[in-house]
C-alpha cells in the first residue's frame, strides 16, 4: 500500500508526493491551479526527459475544487499543502480531519514591505513596488503593504 503526502512547489502549486513505504522512494504529484496547468506540465515533461522513471511525478489536472477535495478526503494522501485563500484552507483543513492527514497551509499573503526612516526612500519605493509586482503578484511573498514610518515622509517624498 502507498502512503501519498503532499508538500509545495515554490511556485505556489501543492504537490502530492507518494510515499511508496517498503520501497522506501519518494513518488510526486502535483495538482496546479485549474486555470494555470500548463508550467507544471511543463515540469514534468522536464522530469521524464531528464529520465525520471515514470510513475514518480504525475500531475493531476481539473478543476481545483473538485480535485482539491479529492486530495483532502482520500485515505492514502498522508498529507496537503495548499497556498492560497483563508476560506479554501479552512475547507481543506476540514477535509483533511476526517482521515487525520497532516495539513500545511499557507493563507492570506499580506506580507508588507517595512521601509525603515533611515532608507532612501527613492530605492524603497522602486524595491517595494519590485517586491509587489513581480511575477503579476501572484507569488506568496509578494509584497502587498507597504508600511513607512510617519516621520520619515515629508512633503517632497509622496510623489
Amino acid at each position: 500500500m502507498r502512503r501519498h503526502h503532499a508538500v509545495e512547489l515554490p511556485d505556489d502549486h501543492g504537490l502530492v508526493e507518494d510515499r511508496a513505504g517498503d520501497r522506501g522512494r519518494q513518488l510526486g504529484g502535483d495538482q496546479p491551479a485549474s486555470v494555470t496547468p500548463v508550467s507544471t506540465l511543463m515540469i514534468a515533461d522536464i522530469c521524464k526527459q531528464a529520465g525520471v522513471p515514470d510513475g514518480v511525478v504525475n500531475v493531476v489536472t481539473g478543476p481545483g475544487g473538485e480535485v482539491g477535495e479529492e486530495l483532502a478526503t482520500h485515505p492514502d494522501i498522508g498529507k496537503v499543502a495548499f497556498t492560497g485563500s483563508t476560506e479554501v484552507g479552512r475547507r481543506i483543513m476540514q477535509l483533511a480531519s476526517g482521515t487525520i492527514k497532516k495539513v500545511t497551509l499557507e493563507l492570506g499573503g499580506k506580507s508588507p514591505n517595512i521601509i525603515l526612516e533611515d532608507a532612501e526612500l527613492e530605492t524603497a519605493a522602486l524595491g517595494a513596488l519590485f517586491g509587489t509586482f513581480m511575477h503579476q503578484g501572484q507569488i506568496c511573498e509578494s509584497g502587498t503593504r507597504v508600511l513607512v514610518r510617519r516621520s520619515s515622509t515629508t512633503p517632497s517624498s509622496t510623489r
